[in-house]
């Protein structure tokens, strides 16, 4: 019998896996060279993609929570 070890997706990885509602960016990559909108963030969340944790942990990490808010590589 073969083991199989999942890595688990860091938030940046797991909101680029759904299109940004706030610039309407594609899965694949971030919004910007320097990170992604909450936008995405909460949407990967909704999507159940981002666990509820690691919103939060996004979420800790900002000074203001609006969707236009750009997250810098999961934490700004």
């Amino acid at each position: 019998m073969s083991t199989v070890t999942v890595t688990p997706l860091t938030p940046a990885a797991a909101a680029q896996l759904v299109n940004c509602p706030q610039c309407w960016k594609v899965p694949g990559g971030p919004c910007w060279p320097w990170g992604s909108h909450l936008a995405r963030y909460q949407r990967a969340n909704r999507r159940g993609v981002l666990s509820d944790d690691g919103l939060a942990a996004v979420v800790a990490g900002l000074d203001v929570i609006a969707a236009h808010v750009i997250v810098r590589d999961g934490a700004r």
